[in-house]
């Protein structure tokens, strides 16, 4: 079967394009870039790859500067019991050539791992301490 690499979803606060949500404070957060890449058995393509292509997607879609990415938050199971790699996110920030960011972290939350990431980067735009 064939999985999907969901590492690249960017969110914005104070954007007027995409779904917005309410947060706590009022501050509406969207959801304005996404990217996958088809995870297949035996694939000849290395997690930093995969995982840099897929946000590399979801920023171009987007229409962000990567230089204003504030914050990388991705998801993960079992990288670190697969491939030997435990800094998934510092990894993958300089795969898909985001420099400078000041926050990157990995979120381990088994199956939830996605949504647990995605969170972390709504609680960050909707407390206002990143804007993307």
């Amino acid at each position: 079967g064939m999985a999907r690499f969901g590492a690249g979803s960017l969110l914005r606060g104070s954007f007027r394009r995409g779904m917005a949500t309410a947060a706590a404070s009022g501050r509406p957060v969207y959801l304005v870039g996404q990217g996958m890449t088809p995870v297949i058995r035996k694939n000849p393509r290395s997690l930093r790859e995969m995982g840099g292509e897929a946000i590399r997607d979801a920023v171009s879609e987007a229409r962000v500067d990567p230089k204003d990415v504030g914050a990388l938050y991705v998801g993960n199971m079992l990288a670190g019991m697969l491939s030997g790699q435990q800094h998934v996110a510092p990894l993958l920030s300089q795969a898909a050539g985001l420099t400078g960011m000041p926050e990157s972290a990995t979120a381990e939350a088994c199956c939830g791992a996605g949504g647990a990431a995605l969170r972390w980067g709504y609680m960050a735009v909707a407390s206002g301490m990143h804007t993307t």
